[in-house]
């Protein structure tokens, strides 16, 4: 497949990790095989890298992890989710922020604090504002 084609295809095309692209169309992200044809049916609303054997994804209610071949590694579901790095992922879930394994259990002593900062570049709240006062 030409670079041309690849572009009509596809609006995004992240690097391959672990055998497999990030890709986005039309708003909608999965993952794709070395041959750019998709690794499972589903399109979520973001798709991070594949790191350690596992993708963290957002259905558009929660992010959760998959494997290469898109079925969900654990039950768990997160507020957020980082790619795992050395054998642990960071992810948030209502006001706490931990690490988890990749079978879904929390790491011990984990465990943090964890409050959305509203996005710099976005109008401030002005709820939150009035509630400030």
């Amino acid at each position: 497949m030409t670079e041309q084609e690849l572009h009509k295809r596809f609006d995004y095309i992240g690097p391959f990790h672990e055998e497999r692209a990030t890709v986005c169309k039309d708003g909608h992200w999965w993952h794709v095989s070395s041959d750019y044809e998709p690794a499972y049916e589903e399109r979520y609303q973001n798709a991070l890298c594949f790191s350690e054997g596992m993708a963290a994804v957002f259905d558009g209610l929660e992010w959760f992890f998959i494997r290469p071949d898109g079925t969900r590694a654990h039950d768990q579901g997160f507020d957020h989710a980082k790619n795992f790095r050395g054998g642990t992922a960071e992810v948030c879930k209502g006001e706490s922020r931990f690490r988890i394994r990749p079978n879904g259990t929390v790491v011990e002593g984990t465990t943090k604090p964890w409050h959305r900062q509203p996005m710099p570049d976005l109008p401030p709240n002005e709820e939150a504002e009035e509630a400030q006062i």
